[in-house]
């Protein structure tokens, strides 16, 4: 997780209070705020999910990575979910978000293409 910060322009550092396991909880710090989140599902090799809370405490937010092997490479899926009682109240910042993942997702992979090869992704 601390090396995902060097492949995402934006994120001074992300960090984790424990192993990469479900129930670790952790925070994405940049210049502007620190997002508090959780890591809500680990299987190890296939799938990740990051769960945060909305700034109002009501609701959440999760960001779910699916990695799929496809014999030359892996195929990297992301999967955004909001849910909560206000989620309306922040569909244009859900909308951001949907409109920058594309760009994300294909900086994360030229960052991980970059690093491939590397001893800095143990059991990534």
């Amino acid at each position: 997780m601390n090396n995902h910060a060097k492949m995402e322009t934006g994120k001074a550092r992300i960090e984790l209070d424990g192993p990469f396991a479900s129930g670790t909880r952790g925070r994405t710090v940049t210049g502007e705020y620190i997002q508090e989140w959780m890591l809500t599902e680990v299987i190890e090799g296939d799938r990740f999910v990051i769960t945060g809370i909305t700034p109002d405490g009501n609701g959440k937010l999760s960001f779910a990575w699916d990695f799929e092997d496809e014999g030359n490479g892996t195929r990297m899926t992301q999967t955004i979910e909001a849910a909560g009682p206000q989620v309306e109240e922040y569909l244009d910042v859900f909308h951001e978000i949907e409109v920058s993942a594309p760009k994300n997702v294909l900086q994360l992979a030229a960052g991980l293409d970059r690093f491939a090869g590397e001893s800095i992704y143990p059991g990534f």
